[in-house]
């Protein structure tokens, strides 16, 4: 499922330092593209709440038509030996959402007996649905990310044999 791309924070610097609306329309083609990602995601959350109690006017209940999911694209240095990731899915809007797909992943048992009744209830481990349906629906962006990072690279490649003295990296 992963894709390696090499030198992709130099070309995006690259093209931001050559032409920032270029840059920002390459940015603004990657987040297009993952818009029919962004909707699967969101529908794999169930439409009701997965427990009964989270239903309400709380902080935390569930609601599924509160729900955002964004995708966002990063070209941050990785911390540590971690790889660097492109892709990254926020899920906001609804703080039981959250809860539901990521309960037990810091402390599986759960810290209290609610806690603990809750994740087991939950059954799945984390993450619950965002996780299984981004990997399931990455092949609805994969093509589309590497035609633009292609296109990107094109685009520098082109500058930097016309316009040598200009380049900076």
């Amino acid at each position: 499922m992963a894709i390696e791309v090499r030198g992709l924070k130099e070309t995006l610097q690259e093209i931001r330092n050559l032409d920032k609306m270029l840059f920002n329309e390459i940015i603004k083609d990657l987040k297009n593209t993952a818009k029919p990602y962004e909707t699967k995601i969101k529908e794999a959350f169930p439409t009701k709440s997965p427990l009964k109690g989270a239903v309400g006017n709380g902080r935390t209940n569930y609601n599924q038509s509160q729900i955002t999911v964004k995708t966002k694209f990063s070209n941050r240095r990785p911390k540590g030996n971690r790889a660097s990731n492109l892709l990254k899915v926020v899920v906001e809007g609804n703080v039981g959402a959250v809860i539901f797909d990521l309960a037990g992943k810091k402390n599986p048992n759960g810290l209290t007996r609610s806690g603990k009744i809750m994740i087991a209830k939950l059954r799945k481990s984390p993450s619950r649905y965002v996780w299984p349906a981004a990997e399931q629906n990455f092949n609805l962006i994969e093509k589309s990310i590497v035609e633009s990072i292609l296109n990107a690279s094109k685009i520098v490649n082109k500058n930097l044999l016309t316009n040598p003295k200009k380049t900076v990296i």
